[in-house]
């Protein structure tokens, strides 16, 4: 994005150049987002299908 900003400063670029980028680092960050919360899914169902957490042990430890 900052490229296509300086290519349409220096008029070389275009507005749809950057709002184009604009467009795929909003979904990048979108993407990484998701990929981080996968992440964290996939860890916590391995330690489940493990045995190292279980429903039981969880609401002892919150003490419910």
């Amino acid at each position: 994005m900052r490229i296509a900003k300086k290519r349409m400063d220096s008029g070389i670029g275009l507005n749809i150049d950057v709002l184009n980028a604009q467009r795929d680092l909003t979904q990048a960050s979108i993407n990484r987002a998701r990929a981080v919360v996968d992440f964290n899914v996939a860890q916590a169902q391995l330690l489940r299908d493990t045995g190292a957490i279980n429903v039981d042990g969880l609401l002892h430890w919150m003490k419910i």
